[in-house]
């Protein structure tokens, strides 16, 4: 049985003064109860102006927004931010430095609870959930940056809202701070059936942590799907580039397969007919690597990632590609190799002009 929408946006679009195109242009989603969605794409695309919109900082020239089955923005009626049942986690966590951890967290719920006990509880709830207790009396130059940001999270849960929004919650994280805390977010925020809508560029940080995932490019949704969808199976040349990073290589049809200066492959020709040329996308880690000294595709570099190592190699055009392979054999830099890949997870797009802009 399929979950009530928790948001649901109808062709909501957003123009600023003075700009030749809009910010957000009829997008459309509809996120199911207890999801998490992720806004994912570069600098510009319009996903922090979306989150905006749907908190109730930003107008809109057009569409519709329900949270929870309420219209919150539509023509001709907009509901103010501290009533849409909507939480906020900002970058910069936005704690008061003069308040404590549990005043930071009780701030907002004296007009939602009567009862100082009953904020007191709802207080000790909280801090209990995002894994704080005994800091309750600490103020933020007190506490590291994860513990902050469990701070914010704890005061946006506070007053039990529909939806949460997290605005960039990680990117002033450490790395390793980074990597465990969304792991912790996801679990509390599953644990308690709270919808949430997180805007990264982070492409990892989307795959993990989301359970639907938007990218969105000049202001559209350009897919829509889980991380696996979107990852193994891209709609377009920029999903296929920004999220799965993967080789783009120049081809051209030849009988059931494509032909390109590393060798022949096959793959999914299904979206490409009837050209004759295109670009066979393969993934790094499905590259396979064998030494080969009368080949012309020559190792440039290689870097050790742990798990795994990512070696960048040359073809005779002097176009580079990347390959990712399990730590086994090392191959040294200078080394020659036959290029081939795992079948499977090939695709071809058609040759475009600009793929970097956004």
């Amino acid at each position: 049985m399929a979950q009530p929408a928790i948001l649901h946006l109808e062709h909501v679009t957003r123009q600023f003064s003075g700009t030749g195109t809009p910010a957000v242009h009829d997008v459309c989603l509809t996120l199911p109860q207890g999801d998490l969605l992720t806004l994912l794409g570069p600098s510009g695309c319009g996903k922090t102006t979306l989150l905006r919109m749907i908190a109730g900082f930003e107008p809109l020239q057009s569409g519709t927004i329900t949270v929870a089955g309420r219209k919150v923005t539509a023509p001709g009626h907009w509901v103010p931010p501290e009533k849409r049942s909507i939480g906020m986690v900002f970058q910069d966590f936005a704690l008061f430095p003069h308040l404590k951890l549990a005043e930071n967290v009780a701030f907002g719920l004296q007009k939602l609870l009567k009862q100082p006990r009953q904020i007191r509880t709802r207080v000790a709830e909280v801090i209990e959930l995002v894994g704080l207790q005994g800091l309750e009396t600490r103020y933020p130059h007190e506490l590291s940056g994860g513990q902050q940001q469990r701070v914010a999270l704890a005061r946006a849960l506070a007053p039990r809202p529909a939806l949460i929004l997290f605005d960039e919650p990680f990117s002033n994280l450490d790395v390793h701070v980074r990597s465990y805390l969304r792991h912790e977010v996801r679990t509390i925020l599953k644990t308690i059936g709270t919808s949430a809508i997180f805007v990264t560029h982070d492409q990892e940080e989307a795959l993990s942590i989301s359970d639907q995932l938007a990218v969105m490019r000049r202001g559209r949704i350009e897919q829509m799907g889980s991380p696996e969808e979107v990852y193994c199976h891209p709609r377009s040349r920029f999903v296929a580039e920004f999220v799965t990073q993967a080789n783009f290589l120049p081809a051209q049809r030849k009988d059931d397969s494509w032909q390109t200066e590393v060798g022949c492959f096959g793959g999914d020709s299904t979206n490409l007919l009837p050209e004759l040329a295109g670009e066979v996308m393969i993934p790094q880690e499905d590259l396979i690597l064998e030494p080969d000294p009368n080949s012309p595709v020559v190792i440039r570099d290689r870097q050790f990632l742990g798990r795994e190592r990512r070696y960048c190699l040359v073809m005779p055009s002097g176009q580079e590609i990347h390959a990712r392979t399990q730590v086994g054999e090392v191959l040294a830099v200078g080394t020659r190799v036959q290029v081939s890949a795992v079948a499977h997870n090939l695709r071809v797009f058609p040759t475009e002009a600009d793929y970097g802009a956004n």
